[in-house]
């Protein structure tokens, strides 16, 4: 299938009224000669921290995002956020990917990077929260925070520093739970949030969440072994999250999709083995024998992946013989 290509800009074009070399001009430069980015120009002339960092890089992508994406952004109920300095330089920061990459080398299997997002306050991964970047039938695109997309409409923009790549809508650094369940409008994620079950104590984690009709069954199914047959109280679901977090999490080690071909193991927080692979059924990712629905969610810890199932410890229903 023909891929819709965002608009490239070769080394001997000229940039709007300006004309020089993009390789040798410095950013500043470029980003004046492209109207469309006029707002994330003027939001690093408001910081003038970042703007130096930015531009002492010598081997950076940055995915910046153009000003209907910031149009869309500023009718949005969060849009103060951008007026907050410290949460502005966060997403400058992770938008900023060490090495030059164009967009030729981003294919149908996604390239995940650590940005240049170490804070601790916004990450608790220290190489720098991750962004991916791949592309489909519909052209190149990137994915942030809680799996949000942004499409590449405008690519290979060279400077002295590396390449720019425009984005039409914002990227989202990865949130906390709350944020995240939200976004992914997750009633399991909702309830740790809600009682405050903390997944990764600081430190980086994968997070393997149950779906909304496993997380459903979860709590029917503790409904159901109870001794009064009544809703489930407070505490009972406490221990049930409690549970299903520790079985379903992996501390210190980011896992992401690549890991899911041949069969890898990882030690869940009590120690036990949950098997990553794409090979039962094929092609298909999963954990433990059941099915991975949604991969690569970033949040600020790392990574959760969308599974069919409560805690993934228990064993799968058999598979049926073919006939």
């Amino acid at each position: 299938m023909e891929r819709i290509q965002a608009r490239r800009r070769s080394d001997e074009s000229t940039c709007n009224t300006i004309s020089f070399d993009p390789r040798r001009a410095i950013l500043l430069e470029l980003l004046d000669s492209e109207p469309t980015l006029s707002n994330v120009t003027q939001l690093l002339r408001n910081d003038p921290l970042q703007l130096a960092v930015y531009q002492s890089y010598t081997n950076v992508t940055l995915f910046l995002s153009n000003n209907d994406a910031f149009a869309s952004f500023n009718r949005s109920p969060v849009a103060s956020e951008l007026r907050n300095v410290p949460t502005a330089r966060a997403g400058l920061q992770y938008v900023s990917v060490n090495g030059t990459y164009p967009l030729e080398s981003f294919r149908s299997e996604p390239k995940y990077f650590n940005t240049n997002l170490v804070n601790r306050t916004f990450t608790h991964v220290e190489q720098g929260a991750y962004l991916g970047a791949a592309a489909d039938e519909n052209g190149y695109f990137v994915r942030s925070g809680g799996g949000a997309r942004s499409n590449i409409t405008e690519g290979d923009l060279f400077f002295n520093g590396g390449v720019v790549h425009v984005l039409d809508r914002l990227t989202t650094a990865p949130q906390n739970i709350s944020a995240t369940a939200r976004a992914l409008q997750s009633d399991f994620l909702a309830a740790v949030a809600r009682y405050g079950i903390d997944v990764s104590r600081g430190d980086n984690a994968t997070l393997l969440a149950p779906t909304n009709e496993a997380w459903a069954a979860a709590l029917a199914e503790m409904t159901k072994s109870g001794d009064d047959q009544g809703p489930p109280q407070d505490r009972d679901i406490y221990d049930l999250l409690i549970k299903i977090t520790r079985e379903n999490t992996i501390r210190g080690h980011v896992v992401l999709s690549e890991a899911f071909g041949a069969p890898r193991r990882y030690i869940n927080w009590f120690g036990r083995a949950l098997t990553f692979s794409d090979t039962a059924p094929p092609t298909t990712p999963s954990v433990n024998g059941f099915t991975i629905e949604r991969s690569d969610l970033f949040v600020d810890f790392g990574v959760l992946h969308l599974v069919v199932a409560g805690a993934v410890n228990k064993v799968p229903p058999p598979a049926q013989d073919e006939e």
